[in-house]
């Protein structure tokens, strides 16, 4: 779970990350400007911190697409900087 980059609503709303849209699929509530988000680099689908680290804890797959998030021992997921298009 904590190789899963986390970032600010505020410091990414301006930008699209990915699939991600502008509310947690997980609890429906909308992304505000201090919440923490984690951002699911296989699927690019991004979530309240919380919501994903529970769901994490007993499932080893997005809630929204299904997409597999295990990582193989000593693989790592890339920050998304190159991945970060303008909304």
């Amino acid at each position: 779970i904590e190789s899963f980059p986390i970032f600010l609503y505020s410091e990414v709303k301006g930008l699209k990350v990915g699939n991600g849209g502008v509310e947690c699929a997980i609890c429906l509530n909308e992304f505000e400007d201090e919440e923490k988000l984690r951002w699911m680099p296989p699927c690019s689908h991004t979530f309240h911190v919380s919501c994903i680290d529970v769901w994490l804890s007993t499932r080893s797959t997005c809630p929204v697409c299904r997409a597999n998030l295990s990582l193989k021992p000593g693989e790592s997921f890339p920050l998304p900087s190159t991945d970060l298009e303008t909304g």
